[in-house]
């Protein structure tokens, strides 16, 4: 049949034949608005067309059975637009080459049209695109419009909707919608070196979306899939086998029914499948799968090709349902994946895995993650997974998984997995270690954060085993994890653990690493056995080690099994107890280097120590006092213990070292007070070390020891001098023996052969001495502003109104300090401290009234103020330097006196001083500082007689009441309170002198005076006490006594109205029932008259 109808409008132009058995055919042609060309009723039939180009405004409809209903031959060439194509066709059973519509080295184009291709039957098609390499190539367009439908549908078992084969063949399908029904039913299938593109179209499918099945080695099939939708009932969304797949702003559902919300596999539904040699290219995308042991991407190459599959993911959203269902895995492939994230729900489902397989001659796989957010959510649920001698390099990658033994990353077998660039993993299940290390892998984990908050979750769990050397295969797994700039952190379990008969090793660079459960920093256990056949061989116990450098490792440790040793280096604090485990394992080795140290915070017990560094015990607390055990040998280079203890008497509460294998070196041994009241020890002392097989110089003190008002001494012997490999802490004062004298060759019997020991004496610390003196030299200071009546004003002119100046200084020394260590303690019981004392300062004064009575006698009354500064060097108890108390005194006064016309006169005088910045620094450093007030006030008077020649002699008596208040103030080992005092003096003593007039009318003066003074009164008492207030000791710094006092002075005008005077006194104590003590005084004056 030929035909061939024109309406200047269309144009069709048909050859072939029709017909065939049975009736002959019916056929009806007709050109209208709606359909070009219509066929019905005929049985296999066929029809060509042969069109060169035709230009078809509307569509075409044919609809015989199992043929191809719309043919385009070779070098043909049909366009549809803006019209409506449509094609049907019925597979007939046994016969698979039904297509609704098939190109063969043609080209078809369709835009802007109503497309319904429909093919029924077994491995029937809606469209079939071919092409052979001898003929020209086959180009089909199909592009909807919206508003219009689109649709290519085939139903039935098996088979492609669209088929796509040839190297030669590309279809570009444009909003178009895709359905295939039947089991086994694909979307599309490509072959050879085909070209497609999808964009922005949908596919259902029973099976797999897209079938890529290359050329095997070619790359040149090329897939793009854009802004586009595909659903896979039970197969998988796109199934690349080898080309190029490119896929952007897409969606994939793979296991899962819309119609009926229902999953429709059981297992193995994948977004994507990746092979042979495919480069797979994912862009801002979305995959979801469901059912069991599916994955959203799986990635491999199931073979020993070296051609690796390549697979770049950037920003896709991947989540999986079920079972052991992977969000991207991958065997023998190169993978790189940025941001994105992935999530899985079920039972082992992980994020990333990376494997060769398992198979020895296959190439391991590398997969690079950045920025991605990986969640899991299913017991056995792991974030990552390398394997055999693959990879994962994960950069600022977001992990966190939900589920018993979920574990947020874990290298296995050989695998390796790197973590950095703010990487952070977060499990919440229990056993869901945050990082797992097995059987002889590695992993390196920098700038990562790793948080576990189940229960015996660990922050990196390592494991593995050795078999015995009379088993084949020997196994011997060797794992290593390196932390650098990171932070491990364990709510619940323990934030290192070590399981099995592996060689393991932490190395950790400035790192935090903390557990806060039971066993919470390291756990090491054997936790496996090997069974041969029947026998069950228990694997032997293995190694770990804990290399530390710059980091902080928080939480107690136990070594269940093994042989376990810690090495901190380079400012390492390790923080925590070495305990015993339940099995009697413990610690075998730690070493501590000279910048490092071990803070213990809970009794522990250990083999080996080495220490260069510091070990010190945390403060009691609800754990009490603390015991470190050392079972074998301690080795000591310049080691520094920090002990704390509640210092009291010999039976206080103290931590405690117990070293029971050799000890080598020297180590210093601090002690804090823990709440101790101080008090004197009476026996051996407070023991603090036990070390039976050092020698006596293996520990030694270093800094201050004290409570209260005791120091304390570290003693290698007992009271008796005898070495017992024990060290203890004594209040008591602890001269050095003096050595025997010679023997008496005839000695006589000794008539009292069991005395009495000897009493201890107390070691009061330095600073008792020294702060003891505050009072008294404050009194000394403000007796020395006061002065005498002639100490303010010079004998010449007494009449006169002036403005007077005058500075004055003292030195001297207070207190005795006589024959042996009782003696001295006896003396400072009795007199208080010994100390030597400077003070100076100045005053100036003027005559604000002045009254003159018709007898001749004077009043003048008038104020003054005055500065100065008093400090004193105080020596210890026993003798020594114990450090040096300051002072400055501010003063201000008023002053009465009368001058009788017969030579008596009286002088009374008040004055108040502000005593500031009392500070002592004893010779151990320690500082004391307080402040208070002082007043004075005197009553002084005299009778001058005249002997002639201008020689007078004048008896005088002076009364002196001063009261001191300084504040209660503390210091490092204790609180020190000063009780006020109240002080009267008495003094009376006679001074004899000479006036005359030079030739220059200048008129000169000279002196000389003795005093007697005494005290009533005047006890300086201080208290010490602990820092809580307690056990107060209250010790007296006694100013009672007498002392005599012996003055020159000197007076002269210089001018009619400015005269100067100056004078100085030796005072020395008199009698030895007071405090002794010398000084030597002086003053200079300056007076102006008017």
């Amino acid at each position: 049949m030929f035909g061939l109808l024109d309406d200047r409008r269309n144009a069709v132009f048909a050859a072939g034949s029709v017909g065939d058995g049975g009736s002959p055919p019916r056929m009806a042609l007709m050109l209208s608005l709606k359909h070009c060309i219509e066929f019905s009723g005929l049985s296999r039939h066929r029809l060509t067309c042969l069109l060169g180009v035709s230009s078809l405004a509307m569509g075409l409809v044919l609809a015989p059975a199992n043929a191809q209903q719309i043919r385009v031959g070779s070098g043909q060439e049909s366009v549809i637009d803006n019209g409506e194509a449509r094609a049907h066709t019925t597979g007939v059973a046994g016969q698979l080459d039904a297509a609704a519509v098939w190109v063969t080295n043609g080209t078809l184009a369709i835009t802007n049209s109503d497309v319904d291709f429909l093919s029924e039957g077994r491995a029937a098609e809606a469209l079939r695109v071919e092409s052979y390499s001898s003929s020209a190539p086959s180009v089909v367009g199909i592009v909807g419009a919206p508003g219009k439908t689109a649709r290519l549908v085939a139903t039935g078992v098996a088979g492609n909707v669209v088929n796509l084969s040839g190297d030669r063949s590309s279809l570009h399908l444009e909003n178009v919608e895709i359905i295939g029904t039947g089991a086994g039913r694909r979307g599309i299938l490509t072959m050879g070196e085909s070209q497609l593109s999808l964009i922005g179209s949908s596919i259902v499918a029973d099976d797999i979306g897209i079938s890529m099945q290359g050329k095997y080695g070619s790359t040149a099939a090329s897939t793009l899939v854009e802004n586009s939708s595909i659903t896979s009932y039970n197969g998988a969304g796109i199934s690349a086998m080898s080309g190029q797949l490119i896929a952007n702003n897409f969606d994939i559902r793979a296991g899962f029914n819309p119609v009926n919300d229902a999953t429709t596999t059981s297992r193995g539904a994948y977004g994507i499948n990746a092979n042979s040699n495919s480069n797979v290219i994912l862009n801002n995308g979305r995959i979801e799968t469901f059912g069991d042991y599916g994955n959203g991407i799986f990635a491999a190459n199931d073979s020993s090709d070296t051609r690796q599959v390549k697979l770049q993911v950037d920003n896709v959203d991947i989540i999986t349902h079920g079972s052991n269902a992977t969000g991207i895995e991958n065997i023998h492939v190169r993978s790189v994946i940025n941001g994105g994230s992935i999530h899985t729900y079920g039972l082992g489902g992980h994020g990333v895995g990376s494997s060769n397989g398992g198979v020895a001659s296959w190439a391991p796989s590398h997969v690079t993650l950045t920025g991605t957010k990986i969640t899991t959510e299913g017991e056995s649920a792991y974030g990552l997974v390398a394997t055999t001698k693959s990879t994962i390099d994960g950069r600022g990658l977001t992990i966190s998984t939900s589920g018993e033994s979920a574990i947020g990353a874990r290298s296995h077998g050989t695998g390796m997995v790197t973590l950095s660039q703010g990487t952070a993993i977060k499990t919440a299940g229990d056993y869901a270690h945050g990082a797992a290390v097995t059987f002889g892998s590695q992993m390196d984990i920098s700038d990562t954060s790793i948080e576990t908050t189940g229960q015996n979750a660990a922050g990196i769990y390592l494991v593995g085993y050795n078999t015995p050397e009379n088993v084949t295969p020997v196994t011997k797994h060797v794992n290593r994890v390196n932390v650098a700039g990171s932070t491990i952190t364990a709510a619940k379990g323990p934030a290192l653990r070590v399981g099995g008969g592996a060689t393991s090793t932490f190395n950790l660079e400035n790192s935090h690493v903390r557990g806060t459960g039971d066993d919470a920093l390291l756990f090491s256990s054997a936790d496996y056995i090997y069974v041969d056949g029947t026998n069950v061989i228990p694997m032997p116990v293995g190694t770990a080690s804990v290399n530390a450098q710059g980091s902080l490792l928080e939480g107690d440790f136990v070594a269940a099994s093994g042989i376990v040793d810690f090495n901190l280096r380079d400012k390492s604090l390790l923080k925590g107890a070495a305990r015993v485990s339940e099995t009697g394992g413990i610690l075998d080795r730690l070493s501590i280097d000279a910048t490092s140290g071990w803070e213990i915070t809970g009794a522990s017990t250990l083999n080996d120590l080495e220490s260069a560094g510091t070990i010190s015990f945390a403060a009691p607390g609800s754990a009490g006092f603390k015991t470190l055990t050392v079972k074998g040998a301690f080795t000591s280079s310049d080691s520094l213990f920090v002990l704390n203890s509640k210092l009291g008497d010999d039976g206080s509460e103290t931590d405690r070292l117990i070293f029971e294998g050799n000890v080598s070196g020297t180590s210093s041994v601090s002690v804090n007070n823990a709440g101790g009241l101080g008090a004197l020890t009476l026996g051996d002392g407070i023991m603090i070390v036990d070390a039976a097989k050092a020698s006596n110089d293996a520990f030694v003190q270093q800094g201050r020891i004290a409570a209260g008002a005791y120091d304390y001494t570290l003693f290698a012997e007992d009271r008796s001098g005898n070495f017992d490999g024990k060290w203890y802490l004594r209040s008591s004062y602890n001269p050095a023996p003096t050595p025997d004298p010679d023997p008496d060759p005839n000695p006589e019997p000794d008539p009292n052969p069991n005395p009495k020991p000897e009493p201890e004496l107390p070691n009061y610390r330095p600073e008792v001495p020294l702060d003891m003196v505050a009072p008294v030299l404050a009194n000394r200071f403000g007796l020395a502003m006061l002065g005498t009546y002639h100490d303010r004003r010079d004998t010449l002119d007494p009449k006169l109104s002036a403005l007077w100046l005058r500075g004055f200084g003292e030195h001297g020394h207070a207190g005795s300090a006589s024959g042996n260590a009782q003696g001295h303690l006896n003396d400072f019981y009795r007199d208080g401290p010994s100390y030597d004392f400077t003070l100076g300062g100045f005053q100036a004064g003027i005559d604000l009234y002045r009254r003159e009575q018709e007898s001749g006698s004077r009043d003048l009354a008038g104020l003054f103020v005055g500065a100065g500064r008093a400090e004193a060097n105080v020596d210890r108890v026993y003798g020594g330097n114990a450090g040096q108390l300051t002072m400055n005194g501010y003063s201000f006064g008023g002053y009465w006196t009368h001058l009788d016309q017969t030579g008596f006169y009286t002088d009374a005088v008040i004055q108040g001083t502000r005593y500031d910045r009392i500070e002592s620094s004893s010779a151990d450093q320690i500082a004391m500082r307080t402040a208070g007030w002082g007043f004075i006030s005197s009553l002084e008077g005299g009778y001058r007689y005249g002997l002639g020649n201008g020689w007078t002699v004048e008896p005088q008596a002076q009364l002196i009441y001063q009261h001191l208040s300084l504040d209660n103030t503390s210091d490092r080992f204790g609180r020190i309170a000063f009780s006020d005092t109240d002080t009267v003096y008495g003094r009376v003593g006679a001074k004899i002198g000479r006036q005359w007039q030079a030739e220059s009318g200048r008129r000169y003066a000279a002196w000389a005076r003795v005093n007697l003074w005494h005290t009533m009164g005047g006890e300086a008492k201080t208290s010490f006490s602990n820092l809580q207030g307690e056990n107060r000791v209250s010790l007296v710094s006694d100013a009672q006594g007498s002392w005599g006092q012996f003055g020159l002075g000197f007076s002269g005008q210089l001018t009619e109205t400015v005269s100067l005077f100056a004078s100085g006194d030796y005072s020395h104590s008199l009698g030895h029932n007071g405090v002794k003590n010398d000084s030597l005084a002086g003053r200079v004056g300056l007076k102006m008259k008017w």
